[in-house]
């Protein structure tokens, strides 16, 4: 017991190194292109591609993909924190503060949720097994390509209405901004509880081969996924409540979190379940992929 916990424990502490640094850089890099004129996104851009790569050299040298997988909900909260570091003009303060604290609530939720399931430097999530063992001597570059900058660059445009929400002049907070609460409130809830009766259920289940089917799970075969969804949307209509228009960056980022869940992660994850959960077919046809619904039977 004190052998898994100190390698636990050895394991958090070289991810908040990996962190510091990565932001380090990142800091470094964004001020190197002070020099040049170019604009606050694209400077930010740049910024999270230089720390994903400082993310995946840690990886790679600790042979442990599961290093950028808390990067998701870090990279936002540093986004928000230096947006809301610039000069404010004309900017909603009451919007600005409940962005803020959204933002706060949900990634540190998540790097939490994180921190209690990983057991270490040799605890890697099975899905990177799996494509190291197809992919071969390509796994590094399909790491960097594929696992870590194509997640930085969907939650970069994702967050891309936190810049309208949170740094630009910006209209009143209104009616459309009460709805955007209303959906990162429900997302938020929703990863919550279906986070702590997933992990329930994994301390407590016989074996390997049993399903969750009950809490949230009854209704959803993904409530978690569904809450993230419903955050994403919320941080959309903050952006374009702020703006008072509709621009394609509102949506791009959060269209493409969905299509992620949706068409990539799901699919992965059930096809993996398929391989040793008992009659994981019947759960399929009776219960929603996503949405919560009255399961069929």
């Amino acid at each position: 017991m004190n052998k898994s916990r100190n390698e636990r424990w050895e394991g958090l502490i070289w991810q908040l190194v990996a962190y510091a640094f990565a932001l380090m850089i990142a800091w470094y890099v964004y001020d190197a292109f002070n020099l040049y004129s170019i604009s606050l996104p694209l400077k930010l851009l740049i910024c999270s591609i230089a720390s994903t790569a400082v993310i995946f050299h840690f990886s790679y040298a600790f042979k442990n993909v599961s290093f950028y997988s808390i990067y998701w909900s870090i990279q936002p909260i540093v986004l928000t924190l230096f947006l809301l570091s610039q000069e404010q003009v004309a900017v909603d303060i009451t919007r600005q503060t409940i962005v803020f604290l959204f933002i706060l609530i949900w990634g540190f939720r998540l790097i939490w949720n994180f921190s209690q399931g990983w057991k270490g430097l040799e605890d890697e999530d099975w899905r990177y097994g799996k494509l190291r063992a197809v992919s071969g001597k390509w796994f590094p570059l399909v790491t960097f390509l594929g696992l870590m900058l194509f997640p930085t660059l969907l939650i970069f445009v994702a967050c891309l209405p936190l810049i309208d929400a949170l740094s630009k002049p910006s209209l009143a907070f209104g009616v459309f901004d009460g709805i955007a609460i209303l959906l990162c409130l429900i997302g938020i809830l929703l990863e919550f509880f279906a986070d702590n009766q997933l992990r329930d259920f994994r301390k407590n289940r016989e074996n390997y081969t049993q399903v969750l089917n009950t809490g949230l799970w009854k209704y959803s075969r993904h409530p978690n996924y569904l809450g993230e969804v419903l955050f994403w949307f919320g941080i959309a209509i903050f952006g374009a409540s702020a703006h008072g228009d509709i621009e394609w960056y509102h949506v791009m980022g959060t269209a493409g979190i969905t299509s992620l869940i949706y068409f990539v992660s799901i699919p992965m994850q059930e096809k993996h379940f398929l391989e040793y959960k008992l009659n994981y077919n019947e759960e399929i046809k009776n219960r929603s992929k996503l949405m919560l619904w009255q399961p069929k039977k």
